[in-house]
Formats: C-alpha cells, structure tokens, sequence
C-alpha cells in the first residue's frame, strides 16, 4: 500500500489535460518497456515501438504523444514514469508529478518514479517533499546515484555535512566517473571549513572532467578563502568574465577582513567595467567603510 505520506504528497488530480509544448533532445535510455500485453492489446505494442524509435532519435515531444496514446490502452507503472521521465525533460513539471503519481498507484515499488518526482521537487525548492521522495527511491534501490546525489543537497542545505557526504560516496561507488559528485564531495567538505581536502576533491572532479565548470567555480573560491586571490580570479576565468571573477574574489576578501586586497580587486571590476559594473562601486565602498572601522 502507497505510504500515506507520499500518497498526500502527490495528491495531484489525475484529470487534467496534459499539455505539450517546446522541444528537447535527449539520447534514449533503457530498452523497450514490455507490458505483458494479451493478444487484444497488439496495437499499443506498435505504438510503443515508434515512440521508442522517436525517443531514440531524440524526438521527445513526439514519442511522449505516443506514450501517452499507448496509456489509454493499457495502464502499466512503467509506462507512466517514461511519461513522466519525457514531461520532465520537456519542464511540463506539473504533468510530470501526475504521471509519476499514477505510476506509484498502479506500482508502489517503482523506484524510477518516486526518483523523478522527487528531482523535480528538489530542482523546484520544495525540499521537505523531495527529502521524502529520494529517501524512499534510495529504500527501494540503494543503487539509484541521482537519488543519492539529491539526498546529499538537501542535507547540505541542512548542514549536516558528513551525511552530505556520506551520500555523495555512495553515489560515486555505483557511478565511480561523476565529476559532479566528486565536486558536491568537495563543496560539503568546503562548507564545513576543509578547505585542504575541498581543493583536493576539486582538483579530482577536474582531472575527470576538464570542462566541469563548477569544479572550477568551487576551486576558485578555495583559492580566494585562503588568500590566494590572483589564482582565484584565474580560475574563476573559466566560466565568467574577468569584471565579475575580481568582484566575486573581492567580495570573499572582504570576508577574510583583507580590506585593501578587497579594495584593489573591486577597483580593478570598475576599470574593467566603469558603465556597467555598479556592484563592484557598491562593494568597494563597503571594503573601505570595514577598513576605516578596523583602525579606529
């Protein structure tokens, strides 16, 4: 029987008109569902096959159509979280969490689903029903990473850091080449103020991917809290131009109380931006109140 908490969690309406829009390109995952169709049901098998194939082919709006004519033949658990899984990619959340609720009625072990629906509770903020939702995917298949992964978010946003962690190991164990998780390792760890073992998880998830930019964002931020400025705006760099790396380290050099480093980077963001750049006016002006506080 559906737990009765998640049951009221995903009290959608069933009724509604399901809506389809935009346009997504997804490589196909998994192989092709098998319903155990009776010979009456021939025809939703031929559907399903040329859903398969659109999806395959990265047409995503056409073969969630097809799923969703397949569904009013034949109601199946699995049909309805690939449903699910299509309206997600295409941001139809709201039909996304139906689809999910129906898969969890007709299968209250179908672990894909509460997976789904709690990523997009999690990608929304709502993070009380996501908590529940991942937590319950992970009981049914401990093997699930993304759920893993989502878990460890939350208990970051918690502090509770070593099981952030925790989570993000056992995430890495079954999908040992995830450069995100290694940098999620490194962000909890830089949370909790190690910032040694943070540079050393950073620098691992660059080593697997070179072009994970938010491993690099993380790395430069380490480099900034430990005063290492210059090669904070460097790597910052990577992933946004240098006016905002200057203004992003200064504002950390601010935190560390080096207000004259703080200054020198804010008036660096200016040069480089005079028009646009009114932050770094604002920011500089708070390192020089701080500075003149400091020496009264």
């Amino acid at each position: 029987m559906l737990n009765k908490k998640i049951a009221k969690l995903l009290g959608y309406s069933l009724l509604g008109v399901l809506a389809f829009g935009g346009c997504a390109s997804v490589p196909a995952s998994g192989s092709q569902l098998d319903l155990g169709l009776t010979a009456g049901e021939t025809n939703v098998k031929k559907i399903i096959a040329q859903a398969d194939q659109k999806r395959s082919r990265g047409e995503i709006q056409g073969a969630l159509v097809l799923y969703i004519e397949a569904s009013k033949i034949t109601q199946d658990s699995h049909l309805w979280s690939t449903i699910g899984q299509l309206q997600s990619t295409l941001d139809f959340n709201d039909q996304a969490l139906v689809a999910y609720e129906r898969a969890i009625t007709l299968d209250a072990s179908n672990a894909d689903a509460y997976e789904g629906a709690g990523l997009i509770y999690l990608d929304t903020k709502s993070i009380s029903n996501a908590k529940i939702l991942l937590e319950k995917a992970i009981e049914l298949d401990p093997s699930r990473w993304r759920s893993h992964n989502g878990v460890g978010v939350i208990a970051d946003l918690e502090q509770r850091y070593p099981t952030a962690i925790r989570h993000y190991q056992l995430g890495l164990e079954i999908n040992p080449n995830s450069a995100m998780l290694m940098s999620n390792i490194g962000y909890s760890r830089y949370l909790a103020g190690d910032l040694v073992q943070a540079e050393h998880d950073f620098l691992s998830a660059i080593s697997n991917d070179n072009g994970y930019e938010t491993a690099w964002r993380n790395l430069g931020l380490v480099f900034a809290r430990t005063g290492r400025y210059e090669e904070a705006v460097e790597v910052l760099q990577i992933s946004s131009e240098e006016q905002v790396a200057r203004n992003d380290v200064g504002y950390v050099a601010l935190l560390n109380e080096d207000f004259k480093e703080a200054e020198a980077l804010f008036d660096e963001a200016i040069r480089l931006s005079p028009r646009f750049y009114d932050i770094a006016h604002r920011n500089r002006e708070l390192a020089r109140n701080r500075m003149r506080s400091s020496t009264r």
